[in-house]
C-alpha cells in the first residue's frame, strides 16, 4: 500500500520521557509510504517540555488540555478531543508508555488494515473481549468522531473501559476486526533474544518477531508509585527502549 496517511493519538500528562520514547520508536520504524502526523493531547496546561516533543518529528500537533478528570476519564477525553483533529485516512489510538519495536508494525497492521476495520495489539479481557486502547488502529469514518470513549459502570463497577465502545461498535455492526497475536493474551514467545526475558505486554508480528510492545502504568511508574516487583519498572523500559532507538 502507498501514500498511506496515519494520525496518532498520543495521551500525555506531564510525560516527556514516555512521549519521547513512543515518538521516536514510531518515526525510527515507519516505512517511506506511510506519511504520519501526531495528535499529543496533554491533560494540563503544562507546555514546559511541548518545543522538545515537537522537535521529534516535523508533523507534531499539540493540545493542551487542562482537565479536571483523572485516569481513565482523562484517558478517554484526551482521545475525544484528539479525535476532531484527525484527516488522514487511519487512525492509531495508544497510550505514551508504548515502543514500536520493527518496521514490520506497520506493515503487519496496514496489511491486516485490508480486510478489517479496526486491528489491534491486545484483547482485554476484563470486562469483555474488547481492543484495548494501548495499541487499536481504525480506518478514519464518520462514526469515530461521535462514539463514546468513556468507560461506564454499573453499581460502581466498571464494564466498559476506555475505547471499548469502538470493539463494540463493530461486533453490533458486524464489522470484521483483528488482533495480533500478543503475551498479554497468552501467545508464547520463546525465541533466544532480548525481548523473551523482557516482562511487558509484546505483540507479535505475521514473522514471529516483536514489533510493539506496552509498558503498563507507565505514568505512575515514572513517579515511582507503583509496587510491582513482577513487573518492568520504568527505568528499565528506558533503558531498553533506547538500546532500540538507537
Amino acid at each position: 500500500m502507498k501514500n498511506c496517511t496515519l494520525s496518532i493519538i498520543i495521551p500525555s500528562f506531564h510525560s516527556y520521557e514516555l512521549d519521547s520514547i513512543c515518538i521516536r520508536s514510531f518515526e525510527k520504524f515507519k516505512p517511506e509510504w506511510v506519511s504520519m502526523k501526531y495528535i499529543i493531547v496533554e491533560n494540563s496546561d503544562d507546555k514546559t517540555y511541548c518545543e522538545a516533543i515537537k522537535a521529534l518529528s516535523d508533523n507534531i500537533l499539540w493540545i493542551n488540555n487542562p482537565t479536571k478528570l483523572v485516569g481513565s476519564e482523562a484517558n478517554a477525553e484526551a482521545i475525544q478531543k484528539g479525535i476532531g483533529f484527525v484527516e488522514t485516512k487511519f487512525v492509531f489510538f495508544c497510550h505514551c508508555d508504548v515502543c514500536v519495536t520493527s518496521q514490520n508494525f506497520f506493515s503487519d497492521l496496514i496489511t491486516e488494515m485490508g480486510n478489517n476495520y479496526m486491528v489491534g495489539t491486545v484483547l482485554d479481557n476484563m470486562r469483555i473481549r474488547a481492543f484495548h486502547i494501548s495499541g487499536i488502529m481504525m480506518r478514519n469514518e464518520p462514526i469515530l468522531k461521535t462514539i463514546d470513549y468513556y468507560p461506564k459502570y454499573k453499581n460502581r463497577i466498571q464494564y466498559l473501559d476506555v475505547g471499548d465502545f469502538l470493539t463494540e461498535y463493530c461486533k453490533n455492526n458486524n464489522l470484521p476486526h483483528y488482533c495480533h497475536a500478543n503475551t498479554f493474551n497468552g501467545a508464547i514467545y520463546d525465541r533466544d533474544d532480548k525481548y523473551c526475558g523482557f516482562n511487558v505486554d509484546k505483540c507479535i508480528g505475521s514473522n514471529g518477531e516483536i514489533i510493539y510492545m506496552h509498558l503498563g502504568r507507565g505514568i505512575p511508574k515514572t513517579r515511582n508509585q507503583y509496587k510491582n516487583n513482577n513487573r518492568v519498572m520504568f527505568p528499565e523500559w528506558r533503558e531498553f527502549c533506547l538500546e532500540i532507538l538507537k
